[in-house]
Parts: structure tokens; C-alpha cells; sequence
């Protein structure tokens, strides 16, 4: 693999998705969806607040998903791939990663899941959880979901439809997680560890899990000069530090 280009963009990219009908990258920032022309995010449409997340569907429509710290509420929106929002929802909960699988949307917030489907909503309760990246297995037709723990370990919490069929643990703060339907394995980011699980699925709720430490020199790196570097570990910092101080204020609101 090779680093082909690198835009450095005035606003900070929060979450990203492809529109494959229309051939556009979707860049989800604090406030505001747009396009990406170059070196530059176009066509913003205001969102209610922090958008932590984007998918599209087959035909075009973006969904839309985050949270409004001052307002104490997370938003789901849907927009069409002209960018008029044809549905926009707020809730009590906040929300931290959408995937469009199947026909249905998975939305993953604090204390809970929804499943969009028809213009209805589906919801499975699941308090002191927080749930975040989702992965589809078409094989066995379950979803992934990456959980964090407010009172015990974390783990990836298995469903299938609207029910919950099982639970794998050994996973650390999972922010992402993707399935691989040839190696038939789960990988699974670990924000705060540093580390990759990798988990061989058996029948919910088991599950051989694997932690990999990521090496020191995974990073991609580059030939920039120095002023860019630090500006790249500058930018990294703030980004890093508005996640967790963003966390901590989610976690403070829910409890106050």
C-alpha cells in the first residue's frame, strides 16, 4: 500500500462515506455535511450538530448521524443525493455510527440501537452500553455491533433482525469493526489499548478472539518537512482531544 495524497482541509473531517451513484465522497464535519473537490468540502448542508457519522444506501440516499452536545440530543437525518433532507429526527439519546444493510439502517447511540426500515423504527434496549462501528455476516445474516461498557467489560454484541443472539468479548473501547466474509474473521479497532482484535465467530454467544498490539511503525509516513509534521501531530492531538473530552461530556450529561 502507498499514500497517494494527502488534502489538508480547512474544517475538521469527522466521518466519511461513497456515494457510488453519484461518484462523490461525503464528508461528515461539526455542523454540516459536504462534498469533496479537491482539496476542498463543498456544498454544505447544516446539520443540527456534530455528525459522527455517514452512510449510503444503493440509490443514492445519505443518512446522517450524530449529536448535539448544548441540546443534549442526538439527530438522524436523511437527504437524497441532491442534498435535500427529506427526514430529519432528534431523540434523547445520543448517536455515534449509522450502516445501511439489507434495507434497514442501524443507527448506534448511547443505551441503545435503532433499526430504520419503511419509515419506522425499531429500538433494542440495551442501557449502560454505548454502541458505536457495525459490520454485516452475510453468511450467517448477523450484525456486529461494537459496544463499550459503562459497568463491565466490552464486547461485540451480536444480533439478528431486531434480537440480540449473543455476546463476544475481548475487545478494548471498539470504535470500528468489519467482517471478512472470505477469511470468515471480525476485526475490531481498540481506540484506547492500541490494538486490534481479531475474532474467529463461532455460534453466539462464543468466540475465539485474538489481540493484536499494533507496531510502532504501522503509521503511514511520509517525506513532509517538519512544519508539516508538527502540524500533522498538532492536528491529530486537537482531533484525539476533542474525542475524548467529547466522551467525557456525553458520559457527564447522562449521569447530571
Amino acid at each position: 500500500l502507498s499514500l497517494l495524497d494527502r488534502d489538508y482541509l480547512s474544517v475538521y473531517p469527522l466521518s466519511i462515506a461513497y456515494d457510488n451513484v453519484s461518484d462523490k465522497v461525503i464528508v461528515g464535519l461539526i455542523g454540516g455535511i459536504g462534498i469533496l473537490k479537491g482539496d476542498n468540502i463543498t456544498d454544505i448542508v447544516r446539520m443540527p450538530g456534530i455528525v459522527s457519522s455517514l452512510a449510503v444506501n444503493n440509490i443514492g440516499n445519505i443518512y446522517v448521524v450524530g449529536y448535539n452536545l448544548s441540546a443534549n440530543r442526538g439527530f438522524f437525518s436523511i437527504l437524497d443525493n441532491n442534498f435535500t433532507v427529506k427526514l430529519e429526527d432528534n431523540f434523547s439519546t445520543f448517536f455515534n455510527f449509522v450502516s445501511y444493510i439489507n434495507g434497514k439502517t442501524y443507527i448506534g447511540g448511547d443505551g441503545c440501537i435503532l433499526i430504520y426500515q419503511n419509515s419506522t423504527f425499531s429500538k433494542i434496549t440495551y442501557l449502560g452500553e454505548d454502541f458505536y462501528g457495525m459490520a454485516y455476516d452475510p453468511i450467517n445474516d448477523l450484525v456486529y455491533v461494537a459496544a463499550h461498557s459503562l459497568y463491565g467489560p466490552d464486547f461485540v454484541l451480536v444480533i439478528k433482525g431486531t434480537n440480540i443472539v449473543g455476546r463476544i468479548y475481548g475487545v478494548v473501547t471498539p470504535i470500528d469493526i468489519i467482517f471478512n466474509p472470505v477469511s470468515k474473521l471480525i476485526f475490531v479497532s481498540n481506540f484506547f489499548s492500541g490494538t486490534l482484535s481479531i475474532i474467529s465467530p463461532g455460534k453466539p454467544p462464543e468466540g475465539n478472539t485474538q489481540e493484536v498490539t499494533l507496531p510502532s511503525n504501522s503509521y503511514v509516513s511520509s517525506t513532509s518537512s517538519m512544519g508539516i509534521n508538527m502540524l500533522k501531530i498538532i492536528i491529530i492531538l486537537t482531533i484525539a482531544l476533542f474525542f475524548i473530552a467529547s466522551l467525557f461530556l456525553r458520559k457527564l450529561k447522562r449521569f447530571g
